[in-house]
């Protein structure tokens, strides 16, 4: 169980990661 929550913790987190790239980007792009 714990390793499966921190597995599912280190993905959210590459996720929003994820996100948070993209988006960045397209606020760059977008200027």
């Amino acid at each position: 169980a714990l390793l499966s929550s921190k597995l599912k913790t280190e993905a959210v987190s590459s996720i929003k990661r994820q996100i948070y790239s993209d988006s960045s980007f397209s606020l760059f792009f977008a200027k």
